[in-house]
């Protein structure tokens, strides 16, 4: 029998305590991925409005791919978490070693067509320069998929065994060796916008190989990933796809809501418009990272909890993670607000892209009223999938981007351009995140009445 390592222990441990510990290193690496973002949209701004509206452009499908990604992380991590949660440790680690193989299978899927049909996807953008970045820097993406999803994938096994620290290392070492490369490959090896994607690759591709570095035997992990004994479960499968596909669903529900409002954006403000927005997005994105780590440690310590039926842990972190996020989300959104004239000088410090300021900043000042509410929102969505109720996280999901922000941004956009395009997208976050945090609320308290309930019979 394996022992406990330091982060199952955490995991099962004190709530609070669990969701700090874990939250914080998860915040960081985000933080550390975040900057290298940053660092990428950076140097090519350098390109011109063009190339900042190719990587725009190519993001939300990427997102879809991060998405599926994520979607079959966030259920690996919570069938193994609930495992370790129940005792069950050889569970926990086929569960592992089938997270590793369904992601391998999946992206090899996605790799063919998203190559044959790069072209027809981005045709909307029509003929010229911006096509051209468009389609270089996006045929790279798709084709190192299988190192995304692989990326992806080892880090949830982390997360997953309550080990966020060494998640944390990984992430911090590719985003730093993505900063270092992006330079390098964009312009002293002249490959322009295609080589701020090669880069991200290989910065990806050296993390998975650190990663399962350190689950060869004797490096301390908890989980087993070794293929010796290994058997085929088809329930395992269903398992994981049954949180996984919800989860990977929501984020793709997401990517093609960003999606439509590049459409929707480019429509009302042109190139101009897709850089302001994408920009925008990204500096809206650092301010939503402590949402991003306690939604992501949520999902672990709430299915452990529930794992062991301790219902009491499970409301506890959900509880406290809906309070800290709220509270911080809200100072963090009026920090970006009051800064936003120096925030956007991130992107705008070029002489081609000077001329889109007071559009970004009032673009800020307006999408940082919904940042609270996304926050809380966020957390409860994270509830429901480390409980294995993916499908109310999905419809929520579906609900707030699909219908309660995409329509009212279309129509306030034809009656008052990106302005009233900037207003529809708040008033939906806003309306939407609110509905998904009173749904998981309501679950959270039928499951601690589910449990007094056992407790007093005789």
């Amino acid at each position: 029998m394996k022992e406990d390592t330091e982060g199952v222990e955490l995991l099962l441990g004190e709530p609070r305590r669990a969701v700090r510990r874990m939250a914080v290193p998860l915040v960081i690496s985000m933080l550390a991925q975040t900057v290298y973002n940053l660092f990428d949209a950076i140097w090519v701004a350098g390109l011109g409005p063009d190339a900042l509206a190719a990587v725009g452009l190519v993001f939300p499908v990427f997102f879809i791919l991060l998405g599926i990604a994520n979607g079959l992380g966030i259920g690996a991590a919570a069938v193994i978490a609930r495992r370790i949660g129940a005792g069950d440790r050889r569970g926990a680690d086929s569960a592992a070693v089938h997270s590793l193989l369904i992601a391998l299978a999946v992206s090899l899927a996605l790799t063919v067509p998203l190559l044959l049909f790069a072209e027809s996807i981005f045709a909307f953008v029509g003929e010229g320069e911006a096509q051209t970045m468009t389609l270089e820097y996006g045929r790279v993406i798709f084709a190192g998929n299988i190192i995304i999803f692989l990326a992806v994938i080892t880090n949830s096994l982390l997360r997953a065994e309550g080990a966020a620290k060494r998640a944390m290392h990984i992430m911090v070492l590719a985003s730093v060796l993505n900063i270092i490369l992006d330079p390098i490959f964009i312009y002293t090896l002249g490959l322009g916008v295609a080589g701020a994607a090669w880069a991200s690759l290989l910065a990806f591709g050296i993390a998975v190989l650190v990663a399962l570095y350190w689950y060869l035997p004797g490096r301390g992990g908890y989980l087993d990933l070794s293929l010796r004994g290994f058997r085929y479960c088809r329930g395992t499968v269903r398992e994981i796809l049954g949180i996984g596909i919800p989860s990977g669903a929501e984020m793709i529900v997401l990517s093609v809501s960003a999606f439509i409002m590049n459409i929707i954006v480019f429509d009302y403000g042109g190139v101009d418009g897709v850089a302001i927005f994408n920009s925008g997005w990204r500096l809206l994105q650092i301010a939503m990272l402590p949402y991003f780590g306690i939604a992501g440690a949520i999902v672990p310590i709430v299915a452990a909890a529930y794992g062991s039926k301790r219902y009491d842990k499970l409301n506890e972190a959900f509880s406290y993670g809906m309070k800290a996020t709220a509270l911080t989300m809200t100072v963090l959104a009026a920090l970006l607000a009051l800064f936003a004239h120096q925030a956007v000088l991130l992107f705008t410090y070029a002489e081609d892209t000077a001329h889109l300021t007071e559009g970004m900043v009032l673009f800020l000042h307006i999408s940082c009223l919904f940042l609270p509410f996304i926050g809380i929102g966020g957390v409860a969505a994270a509830m429901f999938q480390g409980i294995g109720m993916a499908m109310k996280a999905l419809l929520g999901t579906i609900l707030r981007n699909l219908v309660l922000t995409l329509l009212p941004a279309y129509h306030l956009g034809a009656a008052y351009g990106l302005v009233g395009v900037w207003w529809g997208q708040t008033g939906g976050e806003i309306a939407g995140s609110l509905l998904v945090a009173a749904w998981a609320w309501l679950t959270a308290r039928v499951l601690m009445s589910e449990r007094h309930l056992v407790q007093g019979r005789p």
